[in-house]
């Protein structure tokens, strides 16, 4: 089926396949569905085109693109005949914010440098950045390298007690490079270190009033010959304090210009390869003034209730899937820029979902016995750290202790082995009930994921209590690339997944019993997904923390130690914040991140946490991380 074609599908495409399914028999629970029908191939097809396709852009929250895809599944909730889940049942969108979506209003910038002065030309020689904000300062220049205030080996960017007040700092792009261009930290890409908001926020919290980035000469990454603007700059967490892009002309003026020791931009990046490079550029002051204006960038889980009947009917079987990607990419890839139609993570989880949403509420209506309610959600803004699902939890449509088990699809277009399903051993009940459902499917299954755990939407859940299994097909060479189109999707195998998902929620749906949840070392990390891209390669240690959130400003809020890490020998407890690591001020999640990078199996340092309204102060002892396969 030609993708391209179904552009005119978006709000009004009619259902092709309405018979309804063959009765499942008396004892469901042994029966289940049968086998995988034509209606369900054709279904599951028939969706991840759909979903896939170029005029859903990509489906980044924010964006037109994944507003179409949401229009696309809350048709089809409304063509099954599901009921809303949100707002008293009026609503089938659950909306929350992303961050914010950033707007240049106005620009400027001029150097003086010994007298005189040189205005710099708007989009050839400098940007206004959205990691910064609005302001208008005249401030001395200094070289601060690549603002990273730790690294492996040893490496000090910041001596102690730096000071930069009432500065404008020069912050050299990407990390510390070897003869080749590449990171001296990694083999492939770069490292957490890296990472642009972290890098300015060091600066800003040792007193930076204005940040000058620059992309070091030689450096070998495909934007390096790229000046960011507003608009190609991802924010994450911004600075309050104007940020600018230069060229590396203009960075080597003023260095020429103001270095005591006349050295040159590349010399200065080679002083920062090795350590520390504060450098005061003498007689030359930034002059900036940039004007961005911020709306919220808002986004919609989406959710439908199949209700149940009888005396389990105000229990619920949760079945999910993100639909978000990554758009035209600006993160979570190498290949930024391009549009990442995501047809197997996840428009075949999100087809998946669709797919199983219409079987079980054929098979709803030949059930005169008690069986409990499914809530079907999609979730939005997975790809930037599982936060729909997130918001959901702690904002639930239904209440959380009535939710009996949660299925999460992702990625299950790339069926050519075995099945991955994590998560049966969230319940002690729950091995038994599903083995024999395994066993009748044709499908060999594996109850482990080989990407961990807790790497989708489900740790949500799995943090708040509830039972859960991941459905999961692996990792391919398409995976967070271009190339992960419909051409590559085994559509027999997703719809096969797909009616094991719907047999498993049968089965729970009429099990008269409860599912007793038992905590499992189930990670939740939220940015496993782009570390698998290249991050968390250069981390010899693991923590052993999974974050409550992922969007704050003020610390690492923990919302799990798992037994035998590092973190439960320190003390370290649920409802923790940990807002200093090793004497450095811990702002994100992400700086954090950055800072595991610097370290070593073995070493102890200190922490400063918050617990109950507290400061204390711990030490720690960091133990090695695991291997892929532990």
């Amino acid at each position: 089926m030609k993708h391209t074609s179904l552009k005119a599908a978006l709000l009004a495409i009619p259902y092709l396949f309405a018979g309804p399914l063959a009765c499942a028999s008396a004892d469901l629970r042994t029966d289940g569905l049968g086998t995988v029908t034509e209606q369900e191939d054709a279904e599951f097809s028939e969706h991840l085109h759909v979903l896939a396709s170029e005029y859903m852009e990509g489906r980044l929250p924010g964006t037109p693109g994944i507003d179409r895809a949401a229009d696309y599944i809350t048709w089809q909730f409304r063509h099954i005949g599901l009921k809303p889940a949100f707002d008293n049942g009026t609503s089938y969108r659950q909306p929350f914010s992303v961050g914010s979506k950033a707007e240049l209003e106005g620009q400027s910038m001029s150097l003086s440098m010994k007298g005189e002065t040189k205005k710099l030309v708007s989009g050839a020689e400098f940007n206004a950045l959205a990691y910064g904000g609005s302001g208008k300062v005249d401030l001395p220049v200094t070289f601060v390298g690549y603002s990273i205030p730790m690294g492996p080996n040893q490496y000090e960017g910041y001596p102690a007690d730096t000071d930069l007040s009432g500065k404008a700092v020069i912050v050299l792009r990407y990390e510390p490079m070897n003869d080749e261009g590449g990171s001296r930290w990694r083999n492939d890409g770069w490292s957490y270190a890296a990472t642009l908001g972290g890098k300015y926020r060091a600066a800003a919290s040792r007193g930076a009033g204005a940040i000058i980035m620059v992309t070091p000469p030689g450096a070998k990454d495909a934007h390096a010959n790229e000046l960011e603007s507003v608009a190609t700059s991802e924010q994450g967490q911004p600075v309050d304090i104007p940020v600018v892009h230069v060229t590396p002309e203009v960075a080597d003026l003023m260095i020429r210009a103001g270095d005591p020791e006349h050295r040159t931009l590349a010399d200065l990046v080679a002083l920062a390869n090795e350590g520390s490079a504060i450098v005061d550029l003498q007689g030359v002051r930034a002059s900036i003034d940039s004007e961005i204006k911020r709306e919220p960038t808002m986004t919609n889980n989406l959710g439908a209730i199949l209700p149940g009947k009888g005396d389990l009917a105000d229990q619920y079987i949760v079945i999910g899937a993100h639909y978000d990607h990554l758009g035209m990419a600006t993160f979570g890839t190498r290949f930024t820029g391009q549009m990442h139609p995501g047809a197997d993570d996840n428009a075949s989880g999100s087809a998946g979902m669709l797919t199983v949403a219409k079987t079980l509420s054929d098979a709803w209506k030949e059930i005169d016995g008690p069986v409990r309610s499914v809530l079907f959600l999609s979730f939005s803004a997975e790809e930037s750290g599982l936060l729909g699902s997130q918001h959901f939890v702690e904002h639930p449509a239904v209440p959380l202790d009535k939710q009996s088990l949660m299925l999460n699809m992702d990625m299950i277009g790339s069926l050519r082995g075995h099945l991955e399903v994590g998560g049966t051993a969230s319940a002690e009940e729950l091995a038994e009930l599903v083995s024999p459902i395994f066993a009748k499917s044709g499908i060999e299954v594996q109850t482990d994921v080989s990407v961990g755990s807790g790497r989708s939407d489900h740790a949500s859940f799995d943090r708040k209590g509830v039972p859960n299994l991941f459905f999961f097909t692996g990792l391919t060479d398409q995976y967070h690339t271009p190339d992960d189109t419909p051409d590559t999707i085994n559509y027999e195998g997703g719809a096969k997944v797909a009616h094991l998902c719907a047999n498993v929620a049968l089965a729970e749906a009429v099990n008269e019993g409860p599912l007793t949840f038992v905590k499992t070392n189930q990670e939740e990390d939220r940015g496993g997904r782009r570390q698998r891209m290249g991050g968390r390669g250069s981390m010899k240690i693991r923590v052993g923390i999974a974050p409550a959130d992922y969007s704050g400003t003020d610390g690492v809020p923990i919302a799990r130690v798992f037994p035998g890490t590092s973190a439960a020998d320190a003390g370290l407890q649920e409802g923790d914040r940990i807002i200093v690591w090793n004497g450095e001020k811990v702002a994100t999640v992400g700086d954090w991140m950055a800072m595991l990078a610097s370290h070593e199996p073995g070493e102890t340092i200190d922490i400063v946490i918050v617990r109950d309204g507290k400061e204390m102060t711990l030490p720690i002892t960091l133990k090695a991380a695991r291997s892929r396969g532990d």
